[in-house]
């Protein structure tokens, strides 16, 4: 899953991923991108790893675009 909402709007979804997630296998091998550096973690991104999932955070999105600009 891809997350691109700006920083606090995912937050009204975490009770009901909490909801369908159930246990914390519910997200095993499932992977969300936050783009969202900052704050970090998101509340969307700390219940997604609640429920088992992986998450890569936004800053590395911002690092792998930065490299290019700094060369």
């Amino acid at each position: 899953a891809v997350s691109t909402l700006p920083a606090g709007a995912g937050d009204a979804l975490v009770p009901a991923l909490r909801r369908v997630a159930g246990s914390r296998s519910a997200l095993e091998q499932a992977t969300l991108l936050d783009v969202v550096y900052d704050p970090w973690p998101t509340a969307l991104a700390a219940a997604w790893q609640e429920a088992g999932g992986v998450v890569a955070p936004g800053w590395l999105m911002l690092l792998h675009q930065a490299v290019p600009q700094v060369r």
